[in-house]
């Protein structure tokens, strides 16, 4: 795909957030505050039911290198309820964009069918719903050694990359943006907000 201008950016912003908020599936629970009068014995007091809720994940602009997620990472506890991916729309035309989409969809042909967009958006959300999964069996210090290792192996940028596609974290987060757009209705929902997301730009 030719690069392309966003010329409506607060439109193309919307359609993301609308998209992540139909395919997010993370959940918290939480308790209502509890009815407190400091004149009433404590057994007295009263609290709310715990109510399980989906966790909002927001998304917002960000200068560099971009797709990445944040306010929560993949092997620490989740602080806040809200979470957030960065994004740079110059980076869905970037060579690492490219090679990510080569190495997966060799893998994977059915993500040929889809954007860039829509894989780098579900893999960054995968992140985000694999933390219990990874965390028990991946440190943020096996990431690091990890990273480090791969980076005194190679020198070529491209066998760099896919090394670094099967990291244990990064690897899980695509199989969950893969299993994802597996089912038949979250295919339908990612080609709608294809069809709308690209209405907002314009060939270079």
């Amino acid at each position: 795909m030719k690069k392309m201008k966003c010329i409506h950016p607060r439109k193309a912003f919307n359609l993301m957030q609308q998209f992540i908020d139909n395919a997010n599936n993370l959940e918290y629970t939480y308790s209502f505050s509890p009815i407190l009068n400091p004149y009433d014995d404590i057994s007295d007091w009263k609290f709310g039911d715990e109510i399980e809720e989906t966790c909002q994940i927001k998304v917002r602009l960000k200068k560099g290198d971009c797709f990445c997620a944040e306010g929560i990472d993949s092997l620490e506890e989740v602080e806040d309820d809200t979470l957030t991916i960065k994004y740079n729309f110059d980076e869905l035309w970037d060579i690492s964009a490219k090679i990510f989409r080569a190495y997966w969809t060799e893998k994977s042909p059915m993500l040929k069918g889809f954007s860039d967009i829509t894989i780098s958006i579900l893999h960054e959300l995968g992140h985000l719903e694999t933390t219990e999964k990874i965390r028990p069996n991946f440190s943020i210090q096996q990431r690091e050694e990890l990273l480090e290792a791969l980076e005194n192996k190679y020198i070529d940028y491209k066998e760099l990359n896919y090394a670094y596609f099967e990291i244990p974290d990064e690897k899980l987060a695509t199989e969950w943006a893969i299993e994802w757009l597996s089912n038949a209705d979250n295919r339908k929902i990612a080609k709608t907000f294809e069809k709308k997301f690209f209405s907002c730009f314009a060939e270079i």
